[in-house]
């Protein structure tokens, strides 16, 4: 199992991650071609600096100066019509959502009424594409966290001198477990912050696992007391007796519906998964009076509980949510890229007492099997018996 961690002893910022996954190993020039696509005016230069006497790669977004807001569907357009591939414009909805979550709450506002001017400026844009793209290029199966620095004391802002951590920062680590933070001052910022909530597994002590590369991110101010950088760690863990079973928790939300279309709650089941649900789905129920309606179940994390039922208020009618706590046993699982007659097919991998099952992507089968003019079910058996060298 591919696995990445991210050491975050002095926090973690945009910039920070970005230089991280690239001194890990993942091409430059191939993240300046992917944010090419979105035809903004932005170069991405790396130089090796010293931090308290270590080095690391920092990078460097050259962009024009600009005065200009960007707000939350302009920005989602964007990334919509670059040439990115889907896991990495996913990644990237998902960050940019999770922070005007923060935002819109912090500002009391709707959400599509967030004004991004900080986090939709360019270097910030850059960032988050940025890592996006890295993280989908590298294909992990599990990314993991140290519990984060913050800091301490205030920050200026647009909004004035604002403490540390700011409003949407606290809200975005609302669950993640903080550490002692060696210096004052903004050490988290809210787009480091949004890159945790949407990446990060888990959060904990450097997992049992073979280290490949070891990335070194550094941030633009210089302190005496530390050396300002995150440390991503990237290399391989087994699935051993100790591990294989995993224990967490989750929230159902369910609410019913009796007066929208099923197109209309198919977008709505999309968005949800978009949006970084566990699982959804419909149970067709008879309500009162003999009215045929839909109940709606969606398996959330706890911390993503205010985004989806936002979501889903937004694109129902629907006048109440419940909710349950539900405690989960779960397998940890391993991806694996299989090559097959029909073009390459992801697996996921299923292992319980040694034993491995696995089960391929549904999009990629479809796309061979469109593309062959062959059965959903032959690309499959295809896809099982590459995997398992049959």
């Amino acid at each position: 199992m591919k696995v990445g961690y991210f050491d975050c002893f002095a926090g973690i910022s945009g910039d920070m991650a970005l230089g991280a996954v690239v001194d890990a190993g993942v091409p430059l020039g191939m993240i300046q071609a992917g944010l090419d696509s979105l035809h903004l005016p932005l170069r991405l230069e790396s130089e090796k600096v010293k931090r308290c006497g270590l080095e690391a790669l920092k990078i460097h977004v050259h962009v024009p100066q600009e005065s200009e807001s960007r707000y939350l569907p302009e920005i989602r357009d964007l990334i919509d019509r670059s040439t990115l591939n889907s896991g990495a414009k996913q990644l990237a909805h998902k960050v940019f959502n999770n922070l005007g979550m923060a935002e819109a709450r912090a500002h009391g506002i709707p959400l599509e009424r967030v004004h991004f001017h900080e986090v939709g400026a360019l270097d910030s844009i850059a960032d988050i594409l940025g890592v996006s793209i890295a993280i989908d290029f590298l294909g992990l199966d599990r990314i993991e966290a140290s519990p984060v620095s913050v800091g301490s004391g205030s920050v200026k802002c647009d909004h004035g001198l604002m403490p540390v951590p700011t409003p949407a920062t606290a809200f975005l680590l609302e669950g993640i477990p903080l550490g002692q933070s060696p210096a004052a001052g903004e050490l988290t910022t809210p787009t480091g912050a949004a890159l945790l909530k949407t990446l990060v597994h888990g959060f904990g002590p450097l997992p049992p696992m073979r280290i490949s590369q070891i990335g070194l991110g550094a941030g633009t101010k210089t302190f005496l007391s530390h050396p300002n950088m995150v440390r991503l760690f990237l290399g391989e863990a087994s699935l051993n007796k100790e591990i294989r079973h995993e224990s967490d928790h989750a929230l159902l939300l369910q609410t019913n519906l009796d007066d929208q279309t099923p197109e209309q709650i198919g977008f709505l089941m999309e968005e949800l998964m978009n949006l970084g649900a566990l699982d959804a789905w419909i149970t067709p129920i008879l309500m009162k009076k003999g009215r045929p309606a839909q109940e709606i179940s969606v398996l959330v994390s706890p911390a993503d509980r205010e985004s989806m039922e936002s979501k889903i208020f937004t694109l129902t009618r629907t006048l109440g949510i419940r909710r349950q706590k539900m405690d989960r046993a779960t397998l940890p699982r391993e991806g694996k890229l299989v090559q097959t007659q029909f073009g390459p097919i992801r697996c996921k991998v299923r292992i319980l007492d040694g034993i491995s099952t696995y089960h391929p992507e549904y999009e990629d089968c479809a796309r061979g099997a469109r593309d062959a003019g062959v059965s959903l079910a032959e690309i499959q058996e295809v896809a099982r018996r590459a995997a398992t060298g049959a």
